[in-house]
């Protein structure tokens, strides 16, 4: 099991607007939200995410789906791995998780989305996509022996 934690102490709100997350005008900037509640209303109604993150062996970015959960300001991710106690080496560990074991990646985003409707029309260009969406970035951090 993986965390993505907040910024540690004295690095700020971590709902505030950032760079990254603050849209460029355009017809959707007045649509973005940088409340807490929000998000985390998001984050509880959701239960599957994409991890985004680089991959030194690769020497690139990879991105992967996950479920995850959320308590308090900790999202916890769920993958794959070996069982507690198995014979079964970092060859049948998620390759992300072996990463942030040896402390080879820390910073990922985490998305999660929404999707609250679909209008469909003749041509995909006419067609709109209705759905919520938080983006997280932070600190990986391994949780060793829990499930």
């Amino acid at each position: 099991m993986t965390t993505a934690e907040p910024p540690a102490a004295g690095c700020g709100d971590p709902y505030k607007r950032h760079p990254l997350t603050t849209p460029t005008p355009n017809y959707s900037a007045h649509l973005v939200k940088h409340r807490k509640a929000l998000a985390l209303s998001i984050l509880d109604e959701g239960f599957y995410c994409h991890i985004g993150y680089f991959d030194p062996e690769a020497n690139a970015v990879r991105v992967v789906p996950r479920q995850y959960g959320r308590s308090g300001d900790s999202l916890y991710i769920h993958g794959p791995g070996p069982a507690p106690g198995s014979h079964l080496g970092d060859e049948h560990t998620s390759r992300l998780y072996r990463l942030i074991a040896q402390n080879r990646v820390s910073d990922v985003c985490v998305t999660v989305s929404l999707v609250d409707g679909l209008a469909l029309a003749r041509s995909a260009a006419h067609a709109a996509l209705s759905y919520r969406s938080v983006v997280i970035y932070g600190k990986a951090l391994r949780r060793a022996g829990q499930q």
